[in-house]
């Protein structure tokens, strides 16, 4: 998840009037896009400065905000404010948890893909701070850090069943 917070700092009134007038559509515009799980611009008892958050599911989402701020209108009008952020950059828990198992555990990956999510159950077989490899039934899959959502421990498979014995007919 990624998370911006800060300030938006106007250095006279004709900024801050060009904030006003144009925030209402670039905050419709942010809260519409992919990704977007929060987005909120507001004022602060100093008629010049804004107080900014927002928070994107992952990096990707984040970038290409920025990309389509950057050829916006808003981003058109804004450019000569002052903007004052931090950005920080926070992994799922589902993250630490395939961080912290040793290699060859096994273990259910699910991942966020193009309208929804898949998963990948098998044994961890290598990682970096960007990328897993799990090996499943139909080959090794790799997957993007950024992009999982949920991961767990599993069991080992059960053995498989004994055959049943052959019916004789009296």
């Amino acid at each position: 998840m990624i998370t911006l917070t800060g300030r938006l700092i106007c250095a006279d009134s004709a900024e801050a009037e060009i904030v006003r007038r144009y925030l209402d559509r670039h905050s419709e515009l942010t809260r519409a896009e992919r990704g977007c799980l929060h987005f909120c611009v507001a004022e602060t008892d100093d008629p010049l400065v804004w107080e900014v958050s927002e928070r994107f599911v992952d990096r990707p989402a984040f970038d290409a905000h920025q990309h389509r701020v950057r050829a916006s209108e808003w981003g058109r009008v804004t450019a000569a404010i002052a903007r004052d952020y931090a950005i920080s950059e926070t992994r799922p828990a589902a993250v630490e948890v395939i961080r912290a198992a040793p290699l060859g555990t096994r273990m259910t990956v699910r991942t966020r893909i193009e309208g929804g999510y898949t998963d990948a159950l098998g044994y961890l077989r290598d990682r970096s701070d960007t990328h897993c490899i799990i090996e499943t039934r139909r080959g090794l899959v790799e997957v993007a850090l950024d992009d999982v959502h949920l991961a767990k421990e599993v069991p080992p498979p059960l053995a498989p069943r004994a055959p049943r014995p052959q019916r004789t007919e009296p």
